[in-house]
């Protein structure tokens, strides 16, 4: 179960957010790019992380950052797919 946690959590945050992205995609039907904000969070966030690694940690601590970005970086590839996704259904099935 160890070597897969990482991989647990990446699912968990992709997940969650994809959620957040499908819930503004419905509410705000006519506001195309409103649904892609959560998944750029991320991309914000992955670049903060590996920034705060590289530049302001001493230590072990930087390693942390890394995983944090890691994380951050596969929640923003699939926070991103689903939104994208979402558009090339509309896009077939009218």
């Amino acid at each position: 179960m160890v070597p897969f946690s990482l991989l647990l959590y990446i699912i968990i945050v992709g997940v969650v957010f994809s959620g957040i992205a499908v819930l503004i995609s419905r509410l705000a039907k006519n506001m195309g790019l409103l649904k892609y904000i959560p998944g750029a969070i991320l991309l914000i966030l992955t670049g903060f992380f590996i920034v705060k690694a590289r530049w302001f940690s001493e230590g072990m601590e930087g390693l942390g950052y890394i995983i944090f970005a890691i994380i951050a970086g596969g929640g923003c590839i699939i926070s991103l797919m689903v939104p994208a996704a979402l558009d090339l259904y509309k896009k077939f099935h009218k």
